[in-house]
């Protein structure tokens, strides 16, 4: 693997102070809009947030966005993404382009090689990459586990290899009693490790043991925990859910959504694959050629079916009081980095949330799931500004936030013509023979070099 790379380049501009006049903020929290605001930043922090002033009055030697007839959001976080060694030059700019400032990890190359001297791919591009801050990472599943004893000797082992994460992937074959998963969360309480991932459908969550569970992840893993036939059983688990914080993640998009799209003909789909590598796109091509051959009426029925069901799902979670988060799966087939959380709002909002209780599953929720209080879910002084300039009201319809100005990530602007630069030169590096090489190298087992 000697082909070079090319260099990435310095994208967006950092002011030494930035303010965005006469616009319109959004408040999350209650669904309100405030019209002939302007917001100070510097250094990265909001420092005034005031009516509308006279440009007499702005601070000297600012670089001025002009808010008028815009809408001010926090920055759009993604709780369930993967990475790779190439996500720095395949990934990041498209989700800074579209508006996601902040992530979850959730897995990366070492995720399939389930090894725990797998070496991070995180250790790639995290000296040098911009992009969205990512607020915890795993870089290893759990797959399978010989018993509950060797639970605790597995965590500590991931937490010493510098995961910040237990990400569980057991399933009924591998844990058919719920005892290896219970024992995991366990001992990730114990180890002070975040613990999350799919659920074995034979867990008793309502059980005091698994307090530990930071989230579930993919509505394909709640549904059978909490089935419409049954609906005393699954109120009493969505209020312990609601009760103990534990929140939700749906993946609609990566999950029953998935199975739907690619079922059907989407020619749109195609306009996703020359953002990938050649090695990923060709995945994903098989992945629905196998999917779709392999599908007939009866079943295109059924995954409309469970789709509604899903959605449904959903909805009564959130009316139970369980904190919703959006996110992807990204690197999922057909499911790209950053369109893909706006996607993901949709099914959120077909669901029949709110647009503002969408915005919150993208904001205000994960940062108080997943430890930052209101650093970034609000706009106000002292936050962190992470923020999206849309040029249309999320309140009113959420695919608004689909219409980006301007993006604004630890100081950084991203204008229209920057963002415009970020994809283009995505699409350019997929196209690079050494990075379809490196993708190929890393796909047969090797690490990224």
């Amino acid at each position: 693997m000697s082909q070079p790379l090319d260099p990435i380049p310095q994208f967006g501009t950092r002011p030494d102070r930035l303010v965005i006049a006469n616009v319109t903020i959004i408040d999350v929290a209650d669904g309100t809009a405030r019209p002939d605001q302007t917001v100070t930043i510097e250094g990265g922090k909001i420092v005034s947030v005031a009516r509308a002033v006279k440009d007499a009055n702005r601070p000297a030697g600012a670089m001025v966005i002009d808010g008028k007839d815009k809408f001010l959001i926090p920055g759009l976080w993604d709780a369930h993404v993967h990475t790779l060694a190439l996500s720095d030059r395949l990934h990041f700019p498209l989700m800074l382009a579209h508006g996601v400032t902040t992530i979850r990890n959730m897995g990366d190359g070492c995720s399939w090689r389930s090894t725990l001297d797998c070496v991070a791919d995180r250790d790639q591009w995290q000296p040098s990459a911009q992009g969205p801050r990512i607020i915890a990472s795993a870089g290893y599943h759990i797959e399978q586990l010989d018993s509950a004893e060797d639970a605790e000797r597995l965590v500590k082992a991931i937490k010493a290899r510098g995961d910040d994460l237990i990400k569980i992937q057991l399933d009924d074959e591998s844990d058919p009693d719920a005892s290896k998963f219970a024992a995991l969360v366990r001992a990730s309480g114990r180890l002070s490790v975040p613990a999350t991932g799919h659920v074995p459908s034979t867990a008793r969550l309502t059980d005091s043991l698994f307090e530990a569970l930071v989230s579930i992840e993919h509505d394909s893993q709640l549904m059978p925990l909490c089935r419409a036939d049954e609906p005393v059983q699954c109120n009493a688990l969505l209020a312990t859910l609601a009760q103990r914080r534990t929140a939700y993640v749906p993946t609609h998009i990566a999950s029953t959504g998935q199975d739907l799209a690619l079922a059907r003909h989407q020619p749109e789909q195609d306009a996703l694959l020359p953002f990938n590598s050649s090695a990923l796109a060709a995945i994903w091509r098989a992945y629905r050629w196998l999917h779709r051959s392999s599908t007939d009426v009866h079943d295109l029925r059924a995954f409309k079916q469970i789709h509604r069901d899903a959605l449904r799902l959903t909805l009564k979670a959130q009316r139970a009081g369980v904190p919703i988060l959006a996110g992807t799966d990204a690197l999922d087939p057909f499911v790209l980095h950053g369109p893909a959380l706006h996607q993901e709002l949709a099914y959120l909002a077909r669901a029949g949330l709110s647009p503002a209780e969408v915005l919150r599953a993208a904001t205000m929720s994960p940062t108080m799931i997943l430890g930052e209080g209101d650093e970034t879910a609000t706009i106000g002084v002292g936050n962190r500004a992470d923020l999206v300039l849309l040029n249309h009201n999320p309140l009113s319809d959420i695919a608004a936030t689909q219409a980006i100005n301007t993006v604004i990530a630890n100081g950084v602007v991203y204008g229209p013509d920057e963002r415009v630069r970020m994809m283009a030169f995505v699409k350019q590096q997929a196209a690079r023979f050494s990075v379809g090489a490196r993708s190929w190298w890393a796909l047969a087992g090797f690490d990224p070099v």
